[in-house]
């Protein structure tokens, strides 16, 4: 089978990652199928054109399927415009939903979302979350597939660090500001935890956290550990204690499934997706977006009862083994696509 998968490839461009798109690629390769990808090129024009170029190209090269990654900003008319191409070429098109406010970006472009989404011959989605929105909206079925994570286990920590990780690109779409509010409040209760800061970031947003950790006489408990490979930020956090989410939109973020892998212990706020992969006080503790003293207050109970951390654990390890584990979800594409004809 030869494959176009359209989506953000920009691993080598600054402060970008590769998402789990570059993950199902290489699946997709060690099933044998010819796999190209489209999307390498920072500057978003440019981008578009490539992805233009790229399925015409494919037209030419009796490519059986396109892939296309839909997020809910500027990137969902990437989606959009590539998708109508692909129709009027008479290529199929498999969508995999991505964006956490891509519930918002199908009611503002209601017929444009119900046109690409109707026409396509699958739809994707890591979670129930996005599929029930979709169903909802349009009536529509979504094949509910867990991203394809990567997670080695190198040691089995039982005693533990005193820290907490926060992974994410500091966006304020992701509130990074609430972790350092955490912060703030847990030194006020003599609770001693360093936070380590993970992600890609521009110079005006590490400008701001750096203010902020000033602010609160932090230096010595937060630090801005800027982009890191995935194998890397594993090694620390697989020592650590917690894992704080403080995000105000969400689908299904990679990062938190691979915390319950690592054996930490989440506290994320019970925004979009979120509370469809956790369940509070059962795998995770989950709270209000922009509540830092109710997930600031969880980590203090936490540290005063030590049997419901363990049963926390327990239960996000089991949940991971059960539903994410890589083998699982290999499985789930390898018999999807091969009894799938596309054409």
């Amino acid at each position: 089978m030869k494959i176009l998968y359209i989506g953000n490839f920009l691993k080598n461009i600054k402060n970008h990652y590769d998402g789990p798109n570059i993950q199902l690629v290489k699946l997709f390769r060690s099933f044998n199928y010819n796999v190209q990808i489209s999307g390498t090129i920072g500057n978003k024009i440019l981008r578009m054109i490539q992805f233009v170029y790229s399925i015409l190209l494919a037209k030419f090269r009796g490519t059986d399927l396109v892939i296309i990654d839909v997020f809910s900003t500027w990137a969902f008319y990437f989606a959009v415009t590539v998708s109508r191409i692909a129709s009027f070429v008479d290529i199929p098109y498999l969508l995999i939903l991505h964006g956490g406010n891509l519930p918002s970006r199908f009611n503002s472009s209601y017929k444009i979302s119900k046109k690409i989404l109707e026409n396509a011959k699958l739809i994707i989605s890591p979670s129930d979350y996005l599929a029930s929105t979709v169903n909802n909206l349009f009536g529509l079925n979504v094949l509910i597939i867990p991203n394809l994570i990567d997670v080695k286990i190198h040691q089995t920590f039982n005693d533990r660090k005193n820290e907490i990780f926060w992974v994410r690109s500091i966006k304020d779409l992701y509130n990074p500001n609430m972790a350092i509010e955490v912060m703030k409040i847990l030194k006020e209760k003599k609770i001693n935890f360093k936070l380590y800061v993970i992600g890609p970031y521009e110079k005006s947003e590490k400008d701001k956290i750096v203010s902020l950790i000033s602010r609160y006489d932090l230096k010595n408990n937060v630090f801005l550990k800027g982009r890191m490979e995935r194998d890397k930020w594993h090694r620390m956090a697989e020592k650590g204690t917690y894992f704080i989410n403080t995000t105000n939109v969400d689908n299904t973020p990679s990062s938190v499934i691979e915390a319950l892998a690592l054996g930490l212990i989440t506290v994320s706020t019970n925004v979009g997706g979120i509370p469809f992969i956790l369940k509070d006080g059962f795998d995770s503790i989950l709270v209000k977006p922009n509540d830092a003293l109710s997930m600031a207050n969880a980590i203090v109970e936490l540290e005063n009862n030590i049997d419901k951390k363990n049963f926390l654990k327990k239960n996000a390890k089991n949940k991971f083994d059960n539903i994410y584990e890589r083998k699982q979800v290999v499985l789930i594409w390898k018999k999807l696509l091969a009894k799938n004809n596309f054409k």
